[in-house]
């Protein structure tokens, strides 16, 4: 990525934009859900759960699907 930082400003309803490129790199897609907290101060943003899990291939047999929580 070639930006390290993103100002953007909360919208009326609340919502703050994630750049393309930064959930791209993040592999964080359309209907994920993200976890936030606040930790000293600092909001810190992280993957939930995707919405579409990526399948783990296997040897043997169909494939089976990483679910990260």
């Amino acid at each position: 990525m070639a930006k390290e930082g993103f100002l953007h400003k909360i919208d009326d309803l609340g919502r703050v934009l994630l750049p393309k490129e930064l959930r791209k790199e993040l592999c964080w897609d359309i209907g994920d859900t993200l976890s936030l907290c606040r930790v000293s101060g600092v909001m810190v943003v992280s993957l939930g759960k995707k919405k579409h899990p990526e399948p783990v291939t296997t040897d043997e047999g169909p494939p089976l699907y990483s679910d990260p929580s």
